[in-house]
């Protein structure tokens, strides 16, 4: 019988201890003795505390990890003989949770903010909106613009998001797609800045559809990324051509105040060159 409880004990997915009634140990299964690295007779009585030597315990609490330790009485022949007890290795199982736990909070602030930005878009273009169709359409070109950005960070798995993957994304439309030119070095952008970025961007080709660059059959815009200084900022230049002629407007419309209203702390100078629409964007870039 002793024979077999040791089997089962040695090949038990679980680290199992037993004490006796004075509290000292007198049995570690191999599971233990191997997440251990100590022997048998190095953990028996109270050996098992020295199983962290003085000089590693520094380094023992910089790089811990989860264990989960059961202990339950027994008894031999009607009284009290000690306790068995168990021990499961849960480092994984709670980092898996820290990292689920961050997502579902990081999930709700952007819900929140989404919300937010849809309210938004419906009070803005409902304003100039000339028609119930016409707010519509631009509408729900506005809110994808907000899905797009999701869809990017989701692909990303919510890391930072290379600028030129973006891009691509926003200027994979069929009408569009053969008319964007891209040049420059790459760069990251951090996700909470994904969305503005994105929005930013969609905005501008809105802009262009509707007034300028591609509007007509003949048209193009050319994005360039540049980066300067040493803090991590870069610059997107957006600029337009063989579009209608362009002249300063005498209001800003809808589609520049939802620019401005989207890009935030991304600073936009707007320049309405005949040929056609020049924009500055300065990103703040993950270096």
């Amino acid at each position: 019988m002793t024979e077999l409880f040791h089997e089962l004990a040695d090949n038990a997915p679980v680290m199992i201890w037993r004490s006796s009634t004075d509290q000292m140990c007198d049995y570690f299964n191999r599971p233990w003795l191997e997440f251990t690295g100590r022997s048998l007779a190095q953990e028996l009585g109270i050996g098992w505390v020295d199983s962290v030597h003085i000089e590693d315990v520094e380094r023992c609490l910089t790089t811990y990890r989860w264990v989960l330790d059961n202990g339950k009485p027994f008894d031999r022949e009607g009284s009290f003989a000690g306790y068995f007890g168990s021990c499961i290795d849960i480092h994984e199982r709670k980092e898996i949770e820290a990292a689920n736990a961050l997502m579902v909070s990081e999930l709700n602030h952007r819900v929140r903010n989404n919300l937010a930005s849809i309210k938004g878009l419906i009070n803005q273009t409902s304003k100039t909106a000339e028609t119930t169709d016409g707010m519509t359409r631009i509408l729900n070109f506005r809110v994808e613009g907000l899905a797009l950005a999701h869809t990017v960070l989701a692909q990303h798995g919510w890391q930072p998001v290379s600028l030129m993957a973006l891009i691509g994304h926003i200027a994979d439309l069929p009408d569009v797609r053969a008319r964007f030119f891209v040049t420059g070095e790459d760069a990251f952008i951090a996700p909470e800045k994904v969305e503005s970025v994105a929005v930013t961007l969609h905005e501008l080709t809105l802009n262009a559809r509707q007034h300028g660059a591609l509007s007509n059959e003949s048209g193009q815009v050319f994005i360039d990324l540049t980066r300067f200084g040493e803090e991590g900022e870069l610059h997107l230049s957006w600029k337009e051509e063989g579009g209608p002629i362009v002249s300063e407007p005498q209001r800003s419309g809808l589609g520049m105040r939802m620019i401005r209203l989207f890009a935030g702390q991304l600073p936009a100078n707007l320049d309405f060159r005949p040929q056609g629409l020049f924009c500055i964007l300065t990103l703040p870039i993950k270096v």
